[in-house]
Formats: C-alpha cells, sequence, structure tokens
C-alpha cells in the first residue's frame, strides 16, 4: 500500500501514541483518521505489533475493512497484512473475525491484490486455519491469479505458495486437481527448465 503524504507541518504535530492513533481510527471522520490508519500501517510493517495488539487493532482495523471504501480501508488491508506475522493474531482473523471471506472478495481490487494475496500466504503457515482457507471461492481466486499474473511476480509467487500450503489438506486435493493445478504446475516447471538448461 501506498505511504500517505499529508501536509508535513500538520504530519509533524500528530501524535505517534498507539492509544491515541487507535481512538482516532475509531471515532474521527476528518484526514487525522486516514493519516492515523497510514500510520498504524508503517509502524506494523517494520514489525512493532505489540503495544497495538493490546489495544485491540484487530478489531478496528476488520470494522473498517467491512464497512468503508477508500484509504482508511485500503490501509487497514495493509494492517491486517502486518499482523499477520503473529500466529496468534492470524488464528484470530480467521477463526474469531472470519475475515477470509472479505480478503477474497476484495482481491478484485487491483490496488490490494498483492497484499491480500501476502495476507493469504500468512495465513495459510497456520494449520489450524486450512479448513476455513479451503472454500472453493478462495482456492478459485488463487489459482486464477496463478493462471492471469506475470511469471516470477511477488504475488503470484504468493498464490503459488498458499496452494502449496493448502495442498496439505487432503480435502483442497481433490478441488485443486479439477482446477487444473497439476498441469499448471507440470507447464510452469517446464518452463523453468526450458529457461534454465
Amino acid at each position: 500500500a501506498q505511504i500517505l503524504e499529508m501536509n508535513p507541518n500538520r504530519m509533524s504535530a500528530a501524535p505517534n501514541d498507539p492509544k491515541w492513533l487507535i481512538d482516532v481510527m475509531r471515532k474521527d471522520r476528518s484526514n487525522w483518521r486516514e493519516y492515523a490508519c497510514a500510520s498504524v500501517q508503517n509502524t506494523l510493517a517494520s514489525g512493532e505489533c505489540k503495544e497495538f495488539i493490546e489495544l485491540g487493532i484487530l478489531e478496528v482495523a476488520v470494522e473498517i475493512i467491512r464497512t468503508e471504501t477508500g484509504k482508511p480501508m485500503e490501509y487497514c488491508c495493509g494492517i491486517l497484512l502486518g499482523l499477520s506475522i503473529d500466529p496468534d493474531q492470524c488464528n484470530k482473523m480467521v477463526h474469531e473475525y472470519k475475515v477470509v471471506p472479505d480478503i477474497v472478495k476484495l482481491l478484485e481490487n487491483p490496488i490490494l491484490k498483492e497484499s491480500l494475496v501476502g495476507l493469504l500466504h500468512n495465513l495459510a503457515t497456520v494449520e489450524a486455519n486450512w479448513v476455513e482457507l479451503c472454500q472453493k471461492e478462495t482456492i478459485e481466486e488463487l489459482v486464477k491469479i496463478i493462471k492471469t499474473e506475470i511469471p516470477g511476480s511477488p504475488i503470484r509467487t504468493n498464490a503459488f505458495g498458499t496452494i502449496c500450503g493448502l495442498s496439505r489438506e487432503n480435502q483442497n486435493c481433490l478441488l485443486l486437481t479439477q482446477l487444473g493445478i497439476v498441469e499448471l504446475s507440470i507447464e510452469i516447471l517446464q518452463r523453468y527448465v526450458d529457461e534454465n538448461t
């Protein structure tokens, strides 16, 4: 997601206290809210999650993703990606907040697609999430991305990595076979061999 650009004088005056930022995300409808969402996303991207997690950032971000469009929603998708490095937060996203259908629906947005596929990839690293992730719509979207994105691109690599993880769940193997993943894998391997021999 893009880094938010705002008036530097106004930005330098903005507090970066996690509680203040989350309060602004919850209640404020001015430009400060967009700033707060971007600031939290950037902080989480640097790996500093603990205090935001304790203050309930996951619930706030999910609510914004479900009820809004525009920049705050885009930044909150980045917030979920930042939180997904924490296995407990991954577990909560999938089982408590049930965000997978929201993520799949938003994959149609080209601005968000790469970060959301990265998020699905991280969610798939937690075995307890496999059944929830293995819905037909999710698998179909991932296969579509593998078929249409540029070979070697991060989004395609993450989509394929997610599929590889989910294939360890037996119920997915039949669906993946029906969607042509075997032929697609052979085609990718053949291209790799052709390019490297």
